[in-house]
């Protein structure tokens, strides 16, 4: 399947609420219990409002759809989120590092699957119920192996590139092909086939 910039800006967007809903419900995030009535109050004192401080990288364009749905999201309850926005990737990944260091790092943030390796000793793993084998049940393959380190789950992603076949049916019917190809192998060794 090939998404457009704003389908994928979605479902990042999608994907960055439910998480952040699950470490709410983890109870990650500080000062956030579950209620008898089913919602989320906050534990310390129900009549304050809680500031969490959210820093991302990336395209313009990505940092308005998370502005939108933060601003959706603070509408619904007590909870503030702040975004701050870094342009630079390096200069994010600098900055963040060094306020991970001092005890001042933001209460969410993003960061890059291949930046897991070198800092995973800086920050937390998820609690349980979010472990490996719930990662293994829900999300591709490829999650597990960019987000877990010695069977800890660090992170969820926004989102997932996938590739999909878009194929013509009467082709292959014409051409006596019954399956469509599950590897790139099969893939190449329909070519011949297909060709005229």
């Amino acid at each position: 399947m090939n998404l457009s910039r704003s389908q994928i800006i979605i479902l990042g967007g999608v994907g960055l609420i439910v998480l952040f809903f699950i470490l709410v419900f983890l109870g990650v995030i500080p000062g956030l219990k579950p209620s008898g009535s089913g919602g989320f109050k906050l534990g310390f004192d129900s009549g304050k409002e809680l500031d969490l401080s959210f820093w991302g990288t990336g395209e313009a364009d990505e940092s308005n759809s998370v502005q939108r749905l933060i601003e959706e999201y603070s509408k619904s309850g007590s909870v503030q989120v702040n975004y701050k926005h870094f342009d630079n990737t390096e200069v994010y990944e600098r900055t963040l590092l060094n306020a991970l260091a001092i005890g001042k790092g933001p209460d969410i943030f993003m960061f890059h699957s291949s930046w897991l390796p070198k800092h995973y000793n800086k920050v937390f793993p998820a609690p349980e119920p979010l472990n490996v084998s719930y990662v293994q049940q829900m999300f591709p393959d490829v999650v597990q192996k960019d987000f877990t380190i010695e069977n800890n789950v660090y992170a969820l992603p926004l989102y997932v590139d996938t590739l999909a076949l878009f194929y013509n049916k009467d082709i292959f019917n014409a051409k006596s092909i019954a399956l469509t190809p599950e590897t790139w192998q099969d893939f190449e060794n329909l070519i011949p086939k297909l060709r005229e």
